[in-house]
């Protein structure tokens, strides 16, 4: 499934959204006033009806197969949550963001370290595959503007046995 949560938009991707949806019933669309991305992100999660959850924000470009990958790594290495590296496009340049080759499997403490460290997982929620049992009791914090992702991250991260970090 696909939930589009239209956080307020003032343009019209909103009635984009809903043409998307009208052509196929796995897409979802909120409108909500304007709340903000928690609110959004809890929107989302509330609606969500599967077994792994990614987030992907209205900036973002995903590779086509990104959450394939991330599934199979899921499957592959039984893990709860798989991440990966990104790059930020500008348009003079590329910035690599890890870039660092590696395919490592991470135990509880390991993703947790890593994670408030921030050399192996990025504490933003959008480069992720999250099984979707660990959301049953967290939610982003409202209020929150700058550092609400590494706080549910970390959240999550307490409840996760193990991750997998793909950057390749």
């Amino acid at each position: 499934e696909i939930i589009l949560v239209d956080d307020g938009s003032t343009d019209s991707s909103g009635k984009i959204a809903d043409r998307y949806a009208k052509k196929d019933s796995r897409i979802k669309v909120i409108h909500q006033v304007n709340s903000g991305v928690s609110v959004a992100r809890n929107q989302g999660l509330d609606q969500a009806t599967g077994d792994y959850i990614g987030f992907i924000d209205g900036d973002d470009y995903v590779e086509p197969d990104m959450y394939e990958i991330l599934m199979q790594i899921i499957n592959e290495y039984h893990v709860d949550i798989a991440h990966c590296g990104y790059q930020m496009v500008y348009p003079s340049r590329v910035d690599y963001y890890y870039n660092s080759g590696e395919k490592i499997k991470l135990s509880h403490d390991e993703g947790l370290f890593e994670l408030l460290k921030g050399t192996r997982v990025e504490p933003g929620l959008w480069n992720k595959s999250y099984k979707a049992e660990l959301f049953k009791q967290i939610r982003l914090p409202i209020g929150v503007v700058e550092t609400e992702d590494l706080l549910c991250n970390f959240e999550i991260f307490l409840l996760a046995d193990t991750s997998f970090f793909f950057d390749v």
